[in-house]
């Protein structure tokens, strides 16, 4: 797979480079996280070691996690630094600063990459081809005005909400029946019943919500 014309404007000269990557939540927050790679690594092991940053800055919460995987997809996209910032949520790491963006291009190549690092495996030439995407260690916060970088965006995806809106409304009334009948009372069968469409209802309103 041949990479975006943009992505290709020649070689770094040193071994090891850091990624300006940016991860943007939900709430329209973009924070530079940099991701230090080598050029010997090929195109699958640097977007894995991407995702394995990724994990570590989003909260370990086990609910988190399955309700990301179940309701949210990742999304890729190069834009333009234009203001950066200290955050003050992560005063343990100097390297993680909120910034802003502007020029934001959605990139399809690396949005596959990035959900499946496998497709560039043995891709060893890829990573040296990202200069626009390069910081230098020593960079200051102002120096990052006009940098390129990496756009790791968190979205919900509407084909697992709907998926999950489909299996909920089929289970709902099928989980009623079985729970009324175990537990001999219909009461408690409509009453899961209940809860499962009202969990089916909460998941449309966050999908309202996260749209507008």
């Amino acid at each position: 797979m041949s990479l975006p014309a943009e992505l290709r404007p020649g070689l770094p000269t040193t071994r090891n480079f850091i990624w300006a990557i940016v991860e943007r939540d939900f709430s329209g927050l973009s924070r530079l996280m940099p991701v230090r790679l080598s050029s010997r690594d090929d195109g699958e092991r640097a977007f894995r070691r991407i995702r394995d940053r990724l994990a570590v800055v989003r909260s370990h919460s086990c609910i988190c996690r399955m309700l990301a995987a179940i309701c949210t997809a990742r999304t890729a996209s190069t834009a333009t630094i234009t203001y950066a910032t200290k955050d003050e949520h992560y005063r343990h790491d100097p390297t993680m600063l909120r910034v802003f963006l502007e020029h934001e291009d959605h990139n399809t190549f690396l949005t596959q990459a990035l959900d499946d690092p496998s497709v560039l495996r043995g891709d060893v030439s890829s990573l040296e081809a990202y200069q626009q995407l390069l910081i230098r260690p020593t960079s200051t916060a102002e120096a990052l005005v006009g940098q390129r970088a990496l756009v790791i965006s968190q979205v919900l995806d509407k084909t697992k909400i709907a998926r999950l809106l489909v299996l909920l409304l089929v289970v709902s009334p099928a989980l009623g029946v079985f729970v009324g009948i175990r537990s001999h009372r219909a009461d408690v069968g409509a009453a899961v019943s209940a809860g499962v469409f009202a969990l089916a209802a909460v998941l449309q309103g966050l999908a309202a919500w996260f749209r507008h």
